[in-house]
């Protein structure tokens, strides 16, 4: 009688990490990915990083990671779609970093990934990144099997870094859990896993609860998003959205958010709907930032953190 085993998950023979050529690779990595411009800039904690950057847009990506997984321009697709998801509020999200729509399987993921939509530092976004255990692939591979899809765990983010003078992106992996249940046995043992997976071809690891990104920041990044929907080219937008930081950051107007992009736009002859816009591809590139811990609106005073060029 022929061996029964689960279903595959997905074709993999086209991918680097079967490559005996990564294998030697992955043993000069380092636990810890660092900018090598002498400052040796870690990217354990995401949110804790210093720094101005301005995101160049498009970005130059590898077609492959070190892992053999495919960049977004280069075709990634998720290992899990929506659907999969047991429990939470599952959905799709639009994300110009992940080429389209990625998938997320919880409220918190969500507020993770528009998060990392308006973060400088981020230049790509691959939402449910497979992971495995590459010496049982190894060894079934041996005996003309393929992996089972129960053998492949997901992460819930996995998200491409560029530091400013640094010629090289840089992998770092984001676990989303409830705050409350990140203590427990089960999930510890995950998130180690997940780590010591990562960490085996030099990428950082993290976890991410609702309390990395308040509620606050999370509805302000909402409607910068918002303002952006109609967005189709990102860096056709680029030089106005400089300009328009610029401006902002000279202006003495006061009064209302609408007040000033209504004011400061008529400079540029823009309408108001298109300053508003570009005041949303500034944050997106970094020009700008907000306070969060002011609420966002037309109607409320204009709060930036810093203006950034």
């Amino acid at each position: 009688m022929a061996e029964r085993y689960r279903m595959i998950f997905g074709d993999t023979s086209d991918l680097m990490f079967e490559s005996p050529l990564l294998r030697a690779k992955k043993g000069k990595l380092h636990a810890i990915s660092y900018c090598n411009d002498g400052k040796s800039i870690p990217t354990r904690k995401l949110r804790e990083m210093d720094g101005s950057p301005a995101l160049q847009w498009p970005p130059v990506l590898p077609d492959y990671d070190p892992r053999g997984h495919r960049s977004v321009s280069n075709g990634y697709v998720p290992g899990k779609n929506a659907k999969a998801s047991r429990k939470g509020l599952p959905g799709y999200f639009f994300s110009h970093k992940a080429g389209g729509k990625v998938p997320h399987h919880s409220d918190l993921e969500k507020r993770l990934l528009t998060a990392l939509e308006l973060c400088p530092y981020v230049v790509e976004i691959r939402a449910q990144y497979p992971e495995w255990d590459e010496d049982y692939l190894a060894e079934i591979a041996q005996q003309g099997r393929r992996i089972a899809r129960n053998k492949i765990m997901t992460i819930d983010i996995m998200v491409t870094l560029k530091f400013p003078g640094c010629p090289d992106v840089i992998y770092h992996a984001i676990a989303g859990k409830p705050y409350a249940l990140v203590g427990k046995q089960k999930n510890q043992v995950r998130h180690t896993k997940e780590r010591n997976e990562v960490n085996g071809w030099g990428t950082t690891h993290e976890v991410m609860t609702e309390l990395t990104i308040s509620q606050m920041e999370h509805s302000n990044n909402l409607l910068l998003l918002a303002y952006m929907r109609n967005v189709e080219d990102i860096k056709e937008l680029s030089e106005s959205a400089k300009a328009l930081a610029e401006a902002l950051n000279r202006t003495r107007v006061r009064g209302t958010l609408d007040r000033v992009i209504k004011v400061v736009g008529r400079r540029f002859a823009w309408d108001l709907n298109t300053g508003y816009r570009i005041f949303a591809v500034a944050h997106f590139l970094g020009h700008l930032s907000w306070n969060h811990d002011f609420k966002l609106a037309p109607d409320k005073p204009m709060k930036l953190k810093s203006t950034l060029t």
